[in-house]
């Protein structure tokens, strides 16, 4: 990290992933805890500290909603757009945020 700014990027499991997620959730009937397509990241460094480190902000966003659940896998072919959570019918989107802080030491 060099100076103080943001930097974002879309993560996006690679097949193995993919296959090592979908079987733990099948198997434990639990798809709260898994991603299994992809997310943004994005960085802040906030502060610059003085033995080389950096204080860095990382937030995950997700978003769950019938666009990323009906994706061909590998692809990014729908089968249905996402709906507003106060339309009509089933579903809706919803977004899930991970915020935390941390110190990153970069090797030299």
């Amino acid at each position: 990290m060099v100076g103080i700014g943001k930097d974002a990027y879309e993560f996006r499991f690679g097949g193995a992933a993919f296959c090592k997620e979908s079987y733990k959730a099948l198997r434990h009937d639990e798809w709260s805890g898994s991603f299994l397509g992809g997310f943004h990241v994005e960085f802040r460094n906030l502060e610059q500290l003085e033995k080389g480190g950096s204080l860095v902000e990382i937030t995950i966003i997700n978003d769950m909603g019938w666009k990323s659940g009906t994706r061909i896998p590998f692809t990014r072919i729908s089968y249905r757009e996402n709906e507003d959570r106060s339309a009509v019918g089933p579903g809706g989107t919803l977004w899930q945020f991970y915020i935390w802080k941390e110190v990153i030491y970069l090797d030299k």
